[in-house]
């Protein structure tokens, strides 16, 4: 069996989504995130199935080509936005995530990988 894994791009303040339930930040980056997009393409090349909304869904569908454990991913945007909808429910215990790598991009982006525990 393969593995689950969760990719979320989030703003350097810790939302997932504005007050009006857009991500804008990536718009807001004025290009220099190629070395991001590179990278992102090289994981997707090892990807055997995707789960997405409805949204993210549209936004990328054009993009592609025809046809164990879980862990964490977080894009991190160099945006603050002050206020929205989080990445994770309210309480979520931190400690349920184990820091995996860390890695700098272009633009001044981070892709944090984490493993995800059953409990604490």
């Amino acid at each position: 069996m393969g593995r689950l894994v969760v990719q979320e791009f989030v703003t350097a303040d810790g939302f997932a989504a504005n007050t009006n339930n857009d991500f804008t930040a990536y718009e807001l980056i004025q290009g220099g995130t190629g070395e991001l997009d590179q990278s992102q393409l090289a994981w997707l090349a090892t990807v055997d199935a995707m789960v997405l909304g409805a949204t993210t869904y549209r936004m990328f569908v054009e993009f592609w080509p025809t046809p164990a454990s879980e862990g964490e991913i977080l894009v991190v945007m160099p945006v603050a936005t002050g206020a929205g909808r989080g990445v994770f429910p309210a309480g979520q215990d931190p400690t349920l995530l184990r820091l995996l790598s860390a890695k700098t991009y272009d633009a001044g982006l981070i892709e944090l990988e984490y493993a995800v525990s059953a409990g604490p």
